[in-house]
């Protein structure tokens, strides 16, 4: 081995895959969409295109696209893998038995986990002994690598074709469904604790979990941290959903608010939600379907998608006479006066916050959040004043509270309230304060409103630089 250079290559690119594969197959077979999705499926390995392109040649009359089709079932993969013409499984094989037993164990890890990304914490939490050790140990043997995000250097992913030789391994354990049960387990606890960190003392149906765990130093840490988890969080609603563990799904929808509502995921919103419905309603909560059906509903009026919200708050109400707890009934108010608002009825609107404030009496977070709404509402319905009183009243009770999630958002509405008087300075500077806590808090989507409004006050101030500042930090965010 004197001399010798070491070269890790990476997986063979589509137009590389596909190139290889026509090699074998001729020009004749197969589109080159159906290639392209070929080489995805085998995740440009060129030992797993082998034990497809092996088929293709045994069967002349063979589809390309058939063999696509099969291959989108993880049991269709499976099949490829377990193929005893194929050396990619036998390969594997072999890397397997020489693991050491705690790298077994996060291999089975690998193979029952229903996302892409491991981590050492998670790996510990479900009963992998020397959890870092084992990592160093896969990904010696090529099986894990590690995920560069940013400065994160804690979380690492296999590749499709490993992760599917490990899901063969795990199919007949005895204990795979207490590890798939310890993985949810995980997850679940985590959103608690992250939703907590970042929201405090909000609404939430259900008790804390997941004070065994590593805390997170700030809201905006535990914002990070979901977000980065935001494919995790989507495999593990749907593996939850499959097993028919109804409580864990609703749950995990309710401790996502944050992470979907602050970073607007829609497609993981609307996904997970529809399965929160369907768990709340089999775990016979009628609380807890009110709550996944509203929050389903606000991604439909952030989305602009006002017939789909409207008809899951009518679902929603439907429930209504089940729920004792008086606050689910207030959002659903809220909700309604967004509704409201974007249809142009600000006086219906101010009704509907108003009588979701009175649900959120006693609930200091709560009551917060509703005079912010009943704010937009009569600033909209030419009552600046009126809303700026409110505001200073819902200003000083974050402040005692310690609400900083509501602290942040409080100034962007008095910047809309003193602009509705003309006092565009006043409003240029609640605007800026609104986006320098977002920034701090990792709240991008609120930040880039705050920026939004500092361009249009610009414009009004004729201050080109001030526009300009602000339409940078734009881009900056669109990316």
């Amino acid at each position: 081995m004197d001399g010798a250079e070491v070269r890790r290559l990476g997986p063979l690119s589509a137009t590389a895959g596909a190139e290889l594969v026509r090699g074998w197959v001729g020009s004749g077979r197969g589109t080159d969409g159906e290639l392209a999705e070929l080489v995805e499926l085998c995740g440009g390995l060129p030992l797993a295109l082998n034990a497809v392109g092996s088929q293709l040649l045994d069967r002349d009359n063979l589809p390309v696209g058939r063999v696509v089709a099969e291959l989108h079932d993880r049991e269709g993969r499976l099949a490829m893998l377990e193929d005893e013409e194929s050396d990619l499984g036998a390969t594997y094989d072999l890397v397997y038995e020489r693991l050491s037993a705690q790298g077994r164990a996060l291999y089975h890890l690998v193979g029952v986990h229903p996302g892409p990304f491991v981590s050492a914490e998670l790996a510990r939490a479900v009963g992998v002994e020397r959890a870092e050790r084992a990592i160093g140990e896969l990904r010696g043997a090529h099986l894990l690598d590690e995920v560069v995000d940013g400065d994160r250097e804690d979380r690492f992913r296999a590749h499709d074709v490993v992760r599917l030789h490990a899901y063969g391994r795990t199919r007949e354990l005895p204990d795979r469904g207490p590890l798939l049960a310890e993985v949810v387990a995980y997850y679940r606890g985590r959103a608690s604790a992250a939703d907590r960190a970042m929201a405090g003392n909000r609404l939430r149906l259900q008790d804390p979990s997941g004070d065994e765990l590593p805390r997170f130093a700030s809201g905006a840490a535990a914002l990070e941290w979901l977000y980065a988890e935001r494919a995790n969080f989507r495999a593990v609603v749907a593996e939850a959903a499959e097993q028919g563990w109804h409580g864990e799904v609703w749950r995990l929808c309710e401790s996502l608010w944050p992470l979907y509502h602050g970073r607007k995921l829609y497609q993981d919103w609307i996904a997970t939600h529809r399965l929160g419905v369907e768990s709340a309603q089999w775990d016979n909560r009628p609380a807890a379907v009110v709550r996944m059906r509203n929050q389903l509903a606000r991604a439909h009026v952030d989305r602009g998608e006002y017939r789909l919200a409207a008809e899951q708050l009518a679902l929603a109400t439907e429930q209504v006479p089940l729920v004792t707890e008086r606050q689910v009934v207030g959002v659903l108010y809220e909700t309604d006066g967004l509704l409201c608002l974007a249809d142009g009825r600000p006086a219906d609107a101010v009704r509907r916050f108003t009588l979701a404030l009175a649900e959120n009496r006693g609930d200091d977070h709560g009551e917060i959040v509703q005079s912010y709404n009943l704010a937009q509402a009569l600033i909209a319905d030419g009552r600046p004043e009126q809303a700026l009183a409110l505001l200073a009243e819902a200003t000083a009770h974050a402040g005692r509270t310690g609400d900083d999630d509501m602290l942040m958002k409080l100034p962007l509405v008095r910047a809309r309230a003193h602009r509705a008087l003309g006092q565009l300075d006043l409003a240029v500077a609640h605007a800026d304060d609104c986006a320098r806590q977002a920034r701090e808090r990792s709240q991008y989507a609120k930040e880039a409103q705050a920026h939004t409004l500092i361009v249009s006050l610009a414009e009004e101030l004729d201050d080109a630089e001030l526009a300009e500042r602000s339409r940078a930090r734009l881009r900056e965010l669109s990316e």
